[in-house]
């Protein structure tokens, strides 16, 4: 059951797709409803690829798909080589209420496909809400399942960022404070100073050393000694 279930964890939707269902919503006074088909790419992920408006009776708090509608649709998509069969998305709108799984709505989706269907519910403000019910080989009801829009490529926007950073960022060398040449051309000098001067931040500060006469540091040698016999003592 759970590789069943992990098979629907998320939904993606084309960007036409999501806006006619967005405008669509907006567009009318009280709830609407349609249909749409799901495809499977190669690499297992579910896609919303169209969504289409029938004929319905709305309301407020409502809306019914006419079947003889239904059959039309089935009908059109046949007479352009399209697979029926692909139709099992149903999105509609609750207006302006919450988005939330009435008993109506259940009802629904008891009659939405043989194998499995995916149901959208989304409101004016934007919100919403999306499920995946499996008739076979076992009955399952998935909610809050993940909605993600496809990214589309605008090709025209690409080409006129490109042209923009042609125009404006320019390539230019590093500059140290011995000269104008770059790094490239003054490689060996900079090597050079580096080996001198940087250290690794993490090695431990280097001790100063200080340079005495060998006869001095025999004085001092023998203090030492002296100073430790009498703390012996």
């Amino acid at each position: 059951m759970s590789k069943i279930r992990s098979k629907f964890n998320t939904l993606y939707i084309e960007p036409t797709a999501m806006k006619k269902i967005q405008y669509y919503t907006e567009a009318a006074t009280g709830e609407v409803s349609g249909l749409g088909t799901v495809i499977k790419d190669k690499d297992g992920d579910y896609i919303v690829e169209e969504v289409f408006l029938l004929e319905q009776e709305s309301s407020s708090a409502e809306t019914e798909l006419k079947p003889e509608a239904i059959s039309r649709l089935m009908e059109d998509m046949i007479k352009r080589n399209e697979d029926p069969s692909k139709l099992k998305f149903w999105w509609h709108s609750h207006a302006s209420m919450g988005v939330f799984w009435s008993g109506t709505d259940d009802e629904c989706a008891e009659t939405l496909s043989r194998e499995f269907a995916f149901s959208l519910v989304v409101n004016k403000s934007g919100d919403r809400k999306c499920r995946v019910d499996i008739y076979d080989p076992i009955r399952i009801t998935k909610d809050d399942i993940r909605v993600e829009e496809l990214l589309e490529e605008d090709a025209d926007l690409k080409k006129t960022c490109e042209e923009e950073v042609k125009e404006k960022v320019k390539s230019s060398t590093i500059t140290y404070y011995r000269g104008s040449k770059s790094f490239y051309e003054d490689e060996e000098y900079y090597r050079n100073w580096r080996e001198k001067f940087d250290y690794k931040r993490d090695d431990p500060k280097p001790k100063s050393r200080i340079d005495i006469k060998e006869s001095l540091a025999e004085d001092i040698a023998r203090l030492m000694n002296l100073c430790k016999l009498r703390a012996d003592d």
